[in-house]
C-alpha cells in the first residue's frame, strides 16, 4: 500500500496582468466545491436531525387521547350522582368510566398498530443503500411509535389497579358522584320539609 503525502505549499504572489485570473476566483471555487459536497461535520448534523424525536412519547399519546383525558370528570360525577341519588350505584358508574378508558385506549393503540405495520413494510435493504437519511428517520418513527403502543398498554393495565392516567378521572368523578348524590339527598330533604309546612 502506498501512501501519499500532500504537502502544501505557501502560494507565492503572482503578478497580476490584465488577462490573467482575478484572485478570488481560485477562493470561489474552493467555496463552490466546499458547499456542493456535504463535509461529515454537515452529514452527521443531518443523521442527527433525522434520528431525533419530533416529541416525546408521552405528550404524543397524551395529545391523541386529548378528548378522553381532557374531560371534566367531576362535573361528569355531579350529574350522575344527582341522577342516581345513592351511593350504592358508584361502582356501576366507575365500571362504565373504566370501560371508556379502556375503548378508547385501545382504538388508538390499533390506530397507532396498524402505521407501525405500515412503517416496517418500508424499511428495506434498498431504501438504506439508497437514501440513508430516510431509513434512519423511518427507524426513529417507528421506535416511537412502539414506544407509545407499550405506554397504551401499559396504561390499559393501569385501569385495572386505578392508577395511570385513570386514577385523575377516577378520583375527579368520585369526588363529583358523592357531591352530586349530597345535592340530591339535600335537595329530597328540603322537597319533603316544604311539603310537611
Amino acid at each position: 500500500m502506498r501512501l501519499f503525502k500532500y504537502v502544501l505549499k505557501k502560494a507565492e504572489p503572482k503578478e497580476e496582468t490584465p488577462y490573467s485570473n482575478p484572485p478570488h476566483s481560485d477562493s470561489s471555487k474552493e467555496e463552490l466545491t466546499a458547499a456542493s459536497e456535504p463535509t461529515a461535520e454537515k452529514q452527521s448534523e443531518l443523521l442527527s436531525k433525522s434520528e431525533a424525536p419530533k416529541g416525546t412519547t408521552a405528550s404524543t399519546v397524551k395529545g391523541l387521547l386529548a378528548d378522553l383525558l381532557e374531560q371534566d370528570y367531576h362535573r361528569m360525577g355531579i350529574q350522575e350522582g344527582l341522577q342516581c341519588g345513592r351511593y350504592e350505584e358508584i361502582e356501576l358508574s366507575l365500571e362504565r368510566l373504566s370501560e371508556a378508558f379502556r375503548v378508547e385506549l385501545e382504538r388508538v393503540s390499533q390506530s397507532i398498530q396498524s402505521q407501525v405495520i405500515r412503517q416496517r413494510s418500508r424499511l428495506s435493504e434498498p431504501l438504506k443503500a439508497h437514501d440513508l437519511g430516510l431509513y434512519l428517520q423511518i427507524e426513529s418513527e417507528l421506535e416511537q411509535l412502539e414506544l407509545q403502543v407499550e405506554q397504551l398498554s401499559q396504561q390499559q393495565l393501569f385501569i385495572c389497579t386505578q392508577e395511570g392516567w385513570f386514577r385523575k378521572a377516577l378520583l375527579d368523578f368520585r369526588s363529583g358522584y358523592k357531591k352530586g348524590v349530597r345535592l340530591c339527598i339535600t335537595d329530597e330533604n328540603l322537597f319533603n320539609h316544604n311539603q310537611l309546612l
